[in-house]
């Protein structure tokens, strides 16, 4: 139902990610829906600040650019906890024409060799809490399951 502002943004992501999404999950062998509720997550259905610099998979920077990634000082975003404890981190940018297929390959790239064929998506969810994802939220894994649900039973609403 479109008249729900929640909906109609989670329907929007899907269908403006869903070819990309589609190559990125066949690169990794897994359902598009794990790979968009990944993204979701990651990005609060593209509403985040990190979403906003086009890097909707939760990437972080280091001394390394991704491929895609803008170059120079324009391609890192530095995040501001809101915790005084928690040091910024440099996120990567990416370039609006390619941002979600550009930050996914990378995703794909960093994760292939571990979560490439898992089509349970538990098992898919607790590897990537593993590597990092989700730090901090004890509940990573069913919430990102759950979304993966979310995503499945979207994915086919009338856009």
């Amino acid at each position: 139902d479109r008249s729900v502002a929640d909906n109609a943004r989670d329907l929007d992501f899907i269908q403006a990610h869903l070819a990309d999404a589609t190559k990125l999950a066949n690169q990794l062998q897994v359902s598009v829906q794990d790979v968009l509720a990944v993204s979701a997550e990651e990005t609060t259905w593209g509403a985040s600040n990190m979403a906003q610099q086009n890097n909707f998979f939760g990437l972080h920077g280091g001394a390394n650019t991704f491929p895609g990634q803008l170059p120079g000082r324009g391609g890192v975003y530095w995040t501001k906890p809101t915790d005084p404890k928690v040091k910024p981190v440099a996120t990567p940018v990416f370039s609006a024409a390619g941002g979600y297929y550009d930050s996914g390959e990378v995703f794909v790239n960093k994760e292939n060799p571990f979560v490439a064929g898992k089509s349970d998506p538990t098992t898919f969810a607790t590897i990537l809490h593993q590597h990092g994802y989700g730090v901090g939220t004890a509940n990573y894994v069913s919430t990102t399951v759950s979304v993966i649900n979310q995503v499945a039973i979207r994915i086919d609403c009338p856009k």
